[in-house]
């Protein structure tokens, strides 16, 4: 399947509710301004371009040559483009719609069904965060940290700061940095490996059942059972109830090697 996963970034700020402005900086006239939103970059992933190649940026004045990759894709994906990404192209005359937003998928995992569904009715998350205030910590950061690790996160200001100050070079980059760590992320979630970083268990429903992986022997038992290990490896997630009761005999098996439980007695 070809994949294409993309972000924009916008060159102006989105005005607070209060209508006050932070700074000098240029602002869009509000939350449906797409058009005065304008755009700075569109970073890229191609998976069906030859390694090193799969990376691209796009200026506003590429923004054609955008449109032919889009065409190309089989799969578009992105994180919360449905509610700021594909908007904003469609502003600027670009047909795109993001049929697997990560973002999405995993608040529907996580939080509710209802969410998924619901998801492309909002606007801006305003109303997300209405019903839904815990959205507001899955954040890119957020699930980098959790997933990929402090070190893997850019240290950056405001690309449209940047943007506007003229560091066009320094906001491609970050730009397509941020592409490149969505694509870890996406990769982790299709192989139902990446954490939630709100309540530190995995994304997946798959691995529903949390033991105690602390000593030496839990671990090998747990990893024997194909188990998912949370990051600091003191608890993993088992798939099924009767590998559950497996880990338990052993375990118990093995803190009192001499010793076997009766048909009623649980260890």
């Amino acid at each position: 399947m070809r994949s294409l996963i993309y972000k924009c970034q916008p060159i102006k700020f989105i005005p607070l509710e209060s209508g006050l402005l932070e700074s000098e900086e240029e602002y869009c006239n509000g939350q449906q301004d797409y058009e005065n939103l304008d755009i700075a970059i569109i970073s890229t992933w191609a998976s069906w371009k030859l390694p090193g190649r799969r990376l691209e940026a796009f200026t506003k004045d590429r923004l054609k040559a955008f449109q032919e990759l889009l065409d190309q894709a089989e799969r578009v994906i992105g994180f919360n483009s449905i509610i700021l990404d594909d908007p904003l192209c469609e502003a600027n005359g670009i047909n795109v719609n993001t049929n697997y937003d990560l973002l999405r998928e995993i608040l529907g995992e996580v939080i509710s069904l209802e969410l998924y569904t619901e998801y492309k009715d909002y606007f801006q998350g305003k109303d997300i965060l209405a019903k839904y205030p815990i959205v507001a910590k899955y954040t890119l950061e957020a699930l980098v940290q959790m997933n990929l690790g402090e070190n893997q996160l850019a240290t950056y200001e405001s690309d449209s700061v940047l943007w506007q100050l003229g560091e066009q070079e320094k906001v491609i980059n970050n730009c397509l940095h941020q592409v490149w760590l969505i694509k870890k992320l996406y990769d982790l979630h299709t192989q139902d490996r990446l954490f939630d970083p709100v309540f530190g268990r995995p994304v997946s429903r798959k691995f529903p059942i949390p033991v105690p992986t602390k000593s030496i022997y839990q671990k090998l038992i747990a990893f024997g059972l194909g188990a998912f290990f949370r990051k600091d490896r003191n608890y993993a997630y088992l798939r099924k109830f009767s590998d559950y009761e497996h880990y338990a005999f052993l375990c118990c098996h093995l803190s009192q090697p001499n010793r076997y439980p009766g048909k009623d007695e649980k260890c």
